[in-house]
């Protein structure tokens, strides 16, 4: 049985579920609030601002593919599997991959290098970004209250490894999803 995780975004603030949140309206931080509010895009001018929110669970695409890859650690490189955490962990990649071939490749795609975030941290972080909304959209993280997130705005925008086929397994994913 799995549990209905859509749709969940996270506040980037409290790292609640939306549904959980209490930040509101915060001053907005690009023009740091009303003295300087006449030409801010972000704020439309008003000082202040919504928190902003990662998808985590956009819709029911993105639902069918995190169960997927829950069903099916063994996508996972060596290297990130970790027995005592989520596999979505270490299934960014894939995540990231088969949501943006199910959304037609209309979403940016970004990945984060740790070694640029700290020097004793190595890996990458792939996600993607709605160009519509400039809402992050993160598959690989877990929907759970105060998980860390990623600093997003680290990230490169790329492209995906395989261009704009598939990978091996984010074929896999559309695939077997197909099917079902």
């Amino acid at each position: 049985m799995t549990v209905k995780e859509m749709p969940a975004r996270l506040c980037r603030i409290c790292t609640q579920p939306v549904s959980n949140c209490t930040c509101g309206a915060v001053l907005c931080l690009w023009c740091l609030g009303p003295e300087d509010t006449a030409t801010c895009t972000h704020c439309n001018g008003d000082g202040v601002s919504t928190p902003e929110r990662v998808s985590v669970v956009p819709d029911e695409d993105a639902q069918a593919i995190r169960e997927y890859l829950r069903a099916n650690p063994g996508l996972q490189k060596e290297v990130y599997v970790r027995e005592d955490a989520d596999p979505l962990r270490g299934l960014c990649y894939p995540a990231a991959e088969a949501y943006y071939h199910v959304t037609d490749c209309r979403m940016d795609v970004y990945c984060l290098s740790w070694n640029d975030v700290s020097p004793d941290k190595s890996g990458t972080h792939w996600y993607l970004r709605d160009p519509d909304s400039a809402e992050f959209v993160d598959l690989g993280l877990p929907f759970e209250a105060g998980v860390t997130l990623p600093p997003f705005e680290t990230g490169r925008r790329r492209g995906f490894i395989t261009g704009d086929s598939p990978s091996k397994r984010a074929q896999q994913v559309l695939d077997d999803l197909q099917k079902q």
